[in-house]
């Protein structure tokens, strides 16, 4: 799933999104199913498309569906067409060649997307088969995805270092590798014999109030540890570092980041290119993968210091430039 702009989003069908607004473009065998539109909530769908309705599809979401998570669903040339003159708006392109070989990676690797049985999976190719048209509609926007305002960041841009913030502090979810959902989703696991009753799993004041011990309002989940600690049996916080984050020096980071705020440990530790990559930091972490393709967001650390790649993806527009 790739970000576009506002909640809209572009895929593949290996993984489809049931609670969202849809659009299907193209030709897959999942548009023939007659209960197709009973199914799901479809604004549009198409067997064809061309720029001009291209354009308008994107102001109606624009315009409409701006607060409400809108999937683009394609077969491999549509995907390819519409990804392609979208961010043909947005950046040089040779900068959009190389952005898809990121996003490509994420779509094959269904980064951010749940496993599907009975689906037949396709991979898109390596390489873009590009249009050379682009859309005004996106070449009007005045956000853009947080990679390239990071990117644009890294170069220097004060302006983009501030989008950054505000996106970042909006969408980063919880704390590292744990959030409230986690809970609910395992909550026969967690609860104790006593606990575990009918009467409370058909509960919902219940259910809210036993999940709401999860609920993290701060990046460092210091109320939390000691409960995932007695229900998991195991020292949380080393499991992060050690395993996901593969770093064993993490004591006195520890101790620098337990009295940030979310908006501080993102200005001084994730948006630092310096610090984020000699601490590995995992950002996004998985509740975000959805907006953001960690594979981008780390060939922009690995060329932190590389000017001229970074001046790739200065935006056609001239924001952030």
């Amino acid at each position: 799933m790739i970000y576009l702009f506002d909640n809209c989003y572009l895929s593949t069908t290996n993984s489809v999104v049931e609670t969202c607004k849809q659009v299907w473009i193209g030709s897959h065998p999942k548009i023939q199913d007659p209960m197709l539109h009973l199914t799901y909530d479809i604004l549009h769908s198409y067997k064809e498309i061309d720029d001009e309705q291209l354009d308008e599809l994107f102001n109606n979401i624009h315009q409409e569906y701006s607060d409400v998570k809108t999937v683009i669903y394609c077969d491999i040339n549509n995907f390819m067409y519409v990804y392609s003159y979208f961010f043909n708006g947005v950046l040089e392109e040779s900068a959009v060649k190389e952005l898809y070989t990121f996003d490509m990676l994420k779509e094959n690797y269904r980064i951010g997307t749940f496993a599907i049985r009975d689906v037949e999976f396709v991979n898109l190719p390596k390489t873009l088969t590009g249009t050379d048209t682009s859309s005004t509609f996106s070449s009007l926007l005045t956000e853009t995805r947080i990679e390239i305002a990071f990117a644009n960041s890294v170069r220097g841009n004060e302006d983009a270092f501030n989008f950054c913030v505000d996106r970042a502090t909006k969408i980063y979810d919880g704390s590292p590798g744990f959030w409230e959902r986690d809970a609910e989703q395992n909550l026969p696991a967690l609860l104790s014999d006593e606990e575990f009753t009918i009467a409370n799993l058909t509960n919902e004041d219940f259910i809210e109030s036993f999940v709401s011990q999860f609920k993290v309002d701060t990046v460092i989940a210091n109320n939390i540890l000691p409960i995932l600690q007695e229900k998991f049996g195991f020292d949380f916080m080393t499991h992060y570092f050690t395993v996901i984050n593969d770093c064993a020096d993490y004591e006195e980071f520890w101790e620098d980041l337990s009295s940030l705020n979310k908006e501080d440990f993102i200005k001084n530790y994730m948006l630092d290119p310096a610090r984020a990559i000699k601490l590995q930091l995992v950002f996004p972490n998985l509740s975000n993968f959805d907006s953001i393709n960690p594979i981008f967001w780390n060939q922009i650390l690995k060329n932190k210091n590389n000017t001229l790649w970074l001046n790739e993806y200065k935006v056609k527009n001239g924001t952030y430039n």
